[in-house]
């Protein structure tokens, strides 16, 4: 039960904040791209606190060879998701 009232606090303040600042830079259409943002704050606030337990429990059970291979799999990706840039620029790959 607190984690809805915290995913509701966190909604309500970055989607108090997302149309204040939508108003100082949009005007008054700001006004509904601030709630949408709130809005899709609050959902995605929601779909993770409600998927992290199970998550959290798989890998509390998985075996530690294998928590190591997942870990090495995952440090990989991110090594090269962040060389990225660099390969777009060296291969002169048009980006729109």
């Amino acid at each position: 039960m607190a984690c809805c009232y915290s995913i509701n606090r966190t909604g309500i303040a970055i989607g108090i904040a997302a149309v204040v600042a939508g108003v100082l830079t949009l005007g008054i259409q700001g006004i509904l791209r601030g709630l949408a943002i709130g809005v899709a704050v609050t959902v995605a606030g929601g779909v993770l606190s409600t998927i992290s337990p199970f998550i959290e429990w798989w890998a509390d059970h998985l075996p530690p060879r294998r928590l190591g291979a997942f870990g090495a799999i995952l440090l990989l990706i991110g090594l090269g998701l962040s060389s990225l840039q660099y390969w777009v620029t060296i291969f002169d790959i048009p980006v729109r």
